[in-house]
């Protein structure tokens, strides 16, 4: 991962979390995990380790730690100018990350973290700014841009190394970050699902589960060394093999008298909720619980979950006392295969069947996935078309009006479930 050179062993290593550059963000747990899992292996290896967050600049908190990211109106990138929405740097002020570099000792090696292909523009950003600054730097970068959009990465990133990705075992530095009010944490890695929208099994090659003593004893090294209020399962199957995982997981929590609010932003699959489970969930602190479900038609591009287990999962959750303030699914509208009146049906079936609140998740394409061959898309596609706000509109059935309209509709059948 670090780079020898002959006659050089690098000391000094900077971290830098990239701003993000979009039409909308939302700080949801939004932990660059991987960046400080590297941190963290540096310090085990002796390096000074220096870390510097462009996205910590909040304009709004929430009582579970999550809000809205201090943001500017910037010019919209030519490739996009055409898009009716305003464009925003969403983080600290480039000035603030200037005068950080210039305070900082010169470092023998730079490593660059990446989220979204289609955010991009702030690992540009950075990597220009730390070129001015210390010109003839090492400069890697990894992160999920760097692996789907590789040879995009290569050839326009500006950094020396495109990282292609390893799991490592340790802990993420928390301690470099401003606050530890939450923190997040993966029981697993990939997905044993191969829904054709998704690049997870790019990303992790496969998938595989952690010892759920070994999770635990993360869980009580946190709770001990930061105290954090809230911790967030980053996991993307985290109910998979639930007897022999999280089940365990959940009573030994339970049985060490944990006391933090657990939470599941990026969805669990609710096929595995059973009655035990969710009783489970409810002792253990889960407070808020997302489901993932992509659409109320028969006629599925997955095979996680159908209308009627989804039923089944929230009745189980609802008799061990979680209510529709704890509780989100997950639809998704605006690909190529779908029509507006699909999305209002599930926006209907969520509300009104399972009188639960829906959250309407517009599709973003993912470079290497199933669907972005199907359809056609060539490798050279702008990865700022991957956006979920404007993909959609590759479907002529979408405006981006249309899905305003949407998102108005959900808003109001919310309301009524909430009420």
């Amino acid at each position: 991962m670090v780079q020898n050179h002959s006659n050089f062993m690098p000391e000094r290593a900077l971290l830098v979390n990239p701003w993000i550059y979009d039409f909308s963000a939302y700080d949801l747990w939004m932990k660059p995990i991987g960046l400080l899992r590297v941190a963290g292996y540096l310090k085990k290896s002796g390096f000074n380790v220096n870390y510097f967050d462009c996205l910590a600049s909040r304009s709004r908190k929430d009582p579970f730690d999550c809000g809205k990211f201090t943001k500017r109106m910037i010019p919209k990138p030519e490739q996009i100018k055409n898009i009716p929405r305003s464009f925003y740097r969403y983080g600290v002020l480039i000035e603030k990350f200037e005068e950080y570099l210039s305070n900082i000792q010169p470092p023998d090696v730079v490593y660059v973290g990446s989220g979204m292909t289609f955010w991009y523009l702030g690992v540009q950003e950075v990597i220009e700014i730390i070129r001015k600054k210390f010109k003839n730097v090492y400069i890697v970068l990894g992160g999920n841009y760097s692996v789907l959009c590789r040879n995009h990465a290569i050839k326009y990133s500006g950094a020396d190394e495109i990282w292609e990705g390893q799991r490592l075992g340790d802990y993420p530095s928390w301690d470099l970050i401003d606050r530890q009010d939450s923190v997040v944490i993966q029981t697993s890695f990939g997905c044993p699902f191969n829904c054709r929208y998704c690049g997870t099994d790019i990303l992790c090659g496969g998938f595989y589960q952690r010892s759920y003593l070994e999770v635990m004893e993360e869980i009580e090294f946190y709770m001990r060394v930061f105290s954090p209020k809230d911790i967030a399962f980053y996991d993307d199957a985290l109910l998979v093999n639930s007897e022999k995982h999280i089940k365990p997981l959940l009573r030994e929590i339970i049985k060490r008298e944990i006391k933090v609010r657990f939470h599941t932003p990026n969805a669990v699959h609710a096929r595995y909720i059973d009655r035990e489970l969710a009783g489970l969930m409810k002792e253990a602190g889960f407070i808020s619980i997302a489901l993932g479900f992509e659409t109320s038609k028969k006629e599925r591009s997955d095979s996680k979950v159908n209308n009627e287990e989804l039923l089944k999962a929230v009745n189980y959750l609802k008799e061990a006392g979680f209510t529709a303030e704890n509780i989100v699914i997950y639809t998704m509208c605006g690909s190529l295969d779908d029509s507006p009146e699909d999305a209002k049906n599930d926006i209907i079936f969520v509300t009104e069947k399972i009188k639960m609140p829906v959250l309407l998740s517009t599709y973003s394409l993912v470079p290497g996935s199933e669907d972005y061959k199907r359809w056609g898309f060539s490798e050279d596609l702008d990865p700022l078309w991957h956006n979920k706000t404007i993909f959609p509109l590759f479907n002529k059935k979408y405006s981006i009006d249309v899905i305003r309209k949407l998102r108005y509709f959900a808003s109001a059948k919310n309301k009524e479930v909430l009420d």
